[in-house]
């Protein structure tokens, strides 16, 4: 086995595993990391829509290479995500480019629609996530 696929073996479930812990659903059914922060180091307390969307492609490949808890868990965020947090149009409302600046603060984010579709194309088999 390669050096590199060594490291990814071994690095990939401790990070899922982070990330799965950070997007859990609240009470309330939305979605956000625990803890988020900002571009220096800061912790910003906002609520990362975008960030969860993206968690949720990224969980989606791993389940494409290593089981169906990594699926289980993108399911799980994508339908919290749905549930508060998808506008009419089908895009994510709620997303924050920049906390501290007040850039932004509760909008659509092309980044976080992207990552959205991308993981709603794989949970349907349109595409391989693990070729993207």
């Amino acid at each position: 086995m390669s050096v590199k696929r060594k490291v990814r073996v071994a690095v990939a479930p401790s990070l899922s595993e982070c990330v799965i812990s950070r997007t859990e659903p609240g009470a309330d059914g939305s979605v956000a990391q625990s803890a988020t922060y900002d571009h220096q180091g800061r912790l910003s307390g906002q609520a990362s829509i975008e960030a969860a969307a993206i968690a949720a492609a990224a969980l989606l490949k791993l389940a494409a290479a290593n089981g169906n808890q990594y699926r289980a868990a993108a399911e799980h965020i994508i339908d919290a995500l749905a549930a508060r947090h998808l506008a009419a149009h089908g895009g994510l409302r709620d997303g924050c480019y920049e906390q501290r600046n007040g850039l932004a603060t509760s909008n659509e984010l092309i980044w976080g629609d992207y990552f959205l579709l991308e993981a709603l194309l794989a949970l349907d088999g349109v595409i391989r996530p693990g070729t993207l």
